[in-house]
């Protein structure tokens, strides 16, 4: 990250030189993140309710990229954890996980609302 990310959970200016510099695809890739954020915290909590370890690693993996593309890397460190947590399932650590995903989510949403301008 950025000296100035050091403080924050996101690295928008990486992900975006990732992107070419294309600060309209920029803008699609966090709309994208920040609409999907709430339907996958939903797909995780079930999956974790299940005990359904597999969807559970996939989804998390998915979602990993997606936060990895628009720079929330605190966020993509909690989705590598539940992959991990997804392969040999464990409630205790999938439901913190979920937890602190929520939490990441939330404040990684605020950090690049401003993209979308």
């Amino acid at each position: 990250m950025t000296e100035s990310a050091n403080l924050r959970q996101c690295d928008p200016e990486a992900a975006l030189q990732r992107l070419g510099g294309l600060q309209s695809l920029y803008r699609d890739v966090v709309r994208n993140f920040i609409a999907d954020s709430r339907d996958v915290l939903i797909r995780l909590q079930a999956a974790t309710v299940a005990a359904d370890g597999s969807t559970l690693h996939r989804v998390a993996h998915n979602f990993k990229g997606n936060a990895g593309l628009c720079g929330a890397v605190r966020v993509a460190e909690i989705c590598g954890q539940l992959e991990k947590i997804g392969l040999e399932f464990d409630a205790i650590h999938a439901a913190e996980a979920n937890r602190l995903l929520a939490a990441a989510i939330a404040v990684a949403g605020k950090e690049l609302h401003g993209y979308l301008d």
